[in-house]
């Protein structure tokens, strides 16, 4: 099975999250745990990396820890340039050829293009994933309020 990396854009989640389920916040253990259970026969995940603000309810227990890229990356509009960046120097590298995005910003359109004309996979799972995103993933999920990934 080919390797997975999961990007998440946390200052995305955390904003969309709260919006769909009536300023509710993600549980990051909890959200580890489902993401583990719900894509294990579909994926082989080797690392996951949180990209944005450190927020109260800590995101430890969602990052795996890389020796070289598994830190929490720069703050504010940064993140979307870093997760375009280590998706081009992932993809370049050949280890990962399937990459789960876990945000709901249209940004990340062309990314999932690019992703998609250089031979990999895209699945996209957020909270009110606009349509730009659904058309160019080639897979996109929504959590809903049966999913145990809230507080």
């Amino acid at each position: 099975m080919l390797c997975t990396a999961v990007l998440a854009d946390i200052g995305n989640l955390y904003y969309t999250v709260g919006k769909k389920f009536n300023k509710a916040k993600l549980d990051y253990g909890k959200l580890a745990s489902w993401l583990t259970e719900a894509t294990a026969d579909q994926y082989n995940i080797q690392l996951k990396v949180a990209y944005g603000v450190e927020i109260k309810d800590s995101i430890e227990p969602f990052m795996w820890r890389d020796p070289v890229s598994g830190l929490i990356k720069p703050k504010g509009v940064e993140r979307c340039v870093s997760i375009a960046i280590d998706t081009v120097e992932m993809l370049k590298n050949g280890v990962y050829q399937n990459f789960i995005l876990l945000t709901s910003d249209p940004v990340y359109a062309d990314l999932c293009k690019y992703i998609k004309r250089q031979g990999a996979t895209v699945h996209v799972i957020g909270a009110g994933v606009p349509q730009q995103l659904k058309r160019v993933a080639n897979q996109c999920d929504e959590w809903d309020e049966g999913d145990d990934i809230l507080l």
